[in-house]
C-alpha cells in the first residue's frame, strides 16, 4: 500500500500562469480554475504514475522481492508494480525519486525496527548490498521517501506545464462534455508523449 505522508501545500502550476494562458484578468474564476488546477494535476500524475510537486510517501509491502506474497487481488497488484528483476530489486514507485529517508520493519502492533545495507539505485530501485534481511512472520516493511520534481512551480519540466495550460484551458472551456474533451488529441498529446518517454 502507498500512503501519501505529506501533501503538497502548492501545484506545479500558478494560478496566475493559468490566467496568463487564458488571458483572464478578474479573480472571479480563480475558485473555478483553483478546482480545474486541481483536477488536471491529479490526471496528469496519473496518467505519468509519477509526482510533480515533492512529497513524502511510505510503502508498505507484505514481503521481500522473491519471497511468497499474499495472494488476495491487492497485494498481487502491488506486486507487480514493485517487484522488480525476479525478485532482486524492489521498484518505489510514482519517481523521481528524491531521498530515501527510512526502511523499516513494522510489527502487527505497530513497533517499527529501522532496516540497514540497503542501496536506492537507479533513482528508484532499492537493493540489498548483500541479501534481503529476514522478516519475521506477521512483520511488514515499510520504506518511506520523497518524490518529486521539486518544491514549487518553477521546478516543474516546461512541456509538462504546458500540456497542464492546456488541460486546464480545455476545463475552462469546456465546461460540458465536448468533442473538445480532455481526450483529444490536441489537449492530450504532450501528456502522452511525456508519458512514453517516462514509462518504468
Amino acid at each position: 500500500m502507498l500512503t501519501v505522508v505529506t501533501v503538497p501545500a502548492v501545484q506545479p502550476i500558478e494560478l496566475a500562469d493559468v490566467k496568463a494562458h487564458l488571458r483572464i484578468t478578474g479573480s472571479r474564476e480563480d475558485d473555478t480554475l483553483g478546482r480545474y488546477i486541481a483536477g488536471s494535476v491529479s490526471a496528469l500524475e496519473e496518467r505519468l504514475r509519477r509526482s510533480l510537486i515533492t512529497r513524502r510517501y511510505a510503502l508498505e509491502v507484505p514481503a521481500w522481492p522473491g519471497d511468497e506474497w499474499p495472494i488476495d487481488a491487492a497485494s498481487v497488484r502491488l506486486r507487480r508494480c514493485v517487484d522488480d528483476r525476479e525478485g532482486q530489486r524492489l521498484r518505489l514507485p510514482r519517481p523521481p525519486i528524491q531521498r530515501l529517508v527510512a526502511v523499516e520493519t513494522v510489527t502487527a502492533d505497530g513497533t517499527a525496527t529501522a532496516l540497514t545495507g540497503l542501496l536506492l539505485v537507479d533513482g528508484a530501485i532499492l537493493r540489498p548490498d548483500t541479501g534481503w534481511p529476514e522478516l519475521a512472520t506477521g512483520d511488514r516493511i515499510r520504506v518511506t521517501f520523497e518524490a518529486g520534481h521539486g518544491a514549487s512551480a518553477s521546478t516543474m519540466p516546461a512541456d509538462v506545464q504546458h500540456a497542464l495550460r492546456l488541460y486546464v484551458g480545455d476545463m475552462y472551456l469546456n465546461r460540458e462534455p465536448s468533442t473538445a474533451s480532455p481526450d483529444a488529441p490536441g489537449t492530450m498529446a504532450l501528456f502522452h508523449r511525456r508519458a512514453e518517454r517516462w514509462s518504468i
